[in-house]
C-alpha cells in the first residue's frame, strides 16, 4: 500500500483528490504466522481512509500488481469501493 500526504504541496484552502495505492501481488496474499494476510492489514488502512474525506473531496482506489487498475472514477462518496475491497476478492 502507497501512501502520500499531497496536502504537503497544497496551497490554501478547498477539496482534494485521494488515490489510495494498494498493491494486489501475489506476496500481499500469504498468510503470516499467527494473523491475516497483508492485504487484510491494508484493506483496513484502505477503509479508514476513505471514510476521512471532508465535502467536497474526491478519492479513489488504485489496484496494482502485474497491472493496475482503478476501481472507478475520483467520486465524492469512495466508500462505494469499500465492498470491492472486503474479503480479499479483487486479489482474485
Amino acid at each position: 500500500m502507497a501512501l502520500a500526504k499531497a496536502d504537503l504541496f497544497k496551497i490554501g484552502a478547498g477539496c482534494h483528490d485521494d488515490f489510495v495505492i494498494l498493491d494486489v501481488s501475489r506476496s500481499m496474499r500469504l498468510q503470516q504466522p499467527g494473523g491475516d494476510t497483508p492485504f487484510v492489514a491494508c484493506e483496513e488502512i484502505a477503509r479508514a481512509l476513505l471514510d476521512q474525506g471532508l465535502p467536497g473531496d474526491r478519492a479513489t482506489v488504485l489496484l496494482t500488481g502485474s497491472n493496475s487498475v482503478a476501481l472507478g472514477p475520483l467520486a465524492e462518496d469512495p466508500t462505494r469501493y469499500v465492498a470491492r475491497l472486503e474479503g480479499g476478492a479483487v486479489l482474485a
